[in-house]
């Protein structure tokens, strides 16, 4: 799969991914987090697969959804007051998003690509993006689509 965002929190990932193929994902492609698994690991020190517990999934079907969910997962620190800038949150994609730092978890999405021709641009329309806030029901439009009864 190629991840387009993520956050690692002490008790939960957020992934903004698209799959490699049809059935891509889930929590059985034995695959999925290959890239990252090492890493989180190491720092929670534990073993055992990603995907453990309730893995949950929805659609992203526009490009403002697309970035409205790149923006909440990359924000989730803040919220969770860990950081006060998602700049400052070492365990997320914001610095290879918004500022080109190498990151080779990453793959760019085509509509984040599109923002500007080149990386420089690209990256001052995303940070600009971070001016505006997520407004109450957009979080809670992003909760519910992953919610499961």
């Amino acid at each position: 799969m190629a991840i387009h965002g993520y956050v690692l929190m002490t008790n939960h990932v957020h992934l903004l991914a698209s799959p490699g193929h049809a059935q891509g994902t889930g929590p059985d492609d034995a695959d999925s987090g290959a890239a990252i698994r090492g890493e989180i690991q190491l720092l929670h020190q534990r073993t055992g697969t990603l995907w453990e517990g309730r893995y949950k999934a929805t659609l992203v079907e526009t490009e403002a959804y697309f970035f409205a969910c790149l923006r909440y997962i990359e924000l989730n620190p803040v919220r969770a007051g860990i950081v006060a800038t998602p700049g400052e949150y070492r365990w997320s994609s914001h610095r290879g998003n918004a500022f080109a730092d190498d990151d080779p978890v990453l793959t760019p999405h085509s509509s984040f690509l599109a923002l500007a021709r080149n990386p420089a641009e690209r990256c001052d329309v995303y940070r600009d993006s971070f001016g505006e806030s997520l407004g109450p029901d957009v979080v809670e439009a992003i909760r519910d689509a992953t919610q499961f009864e």
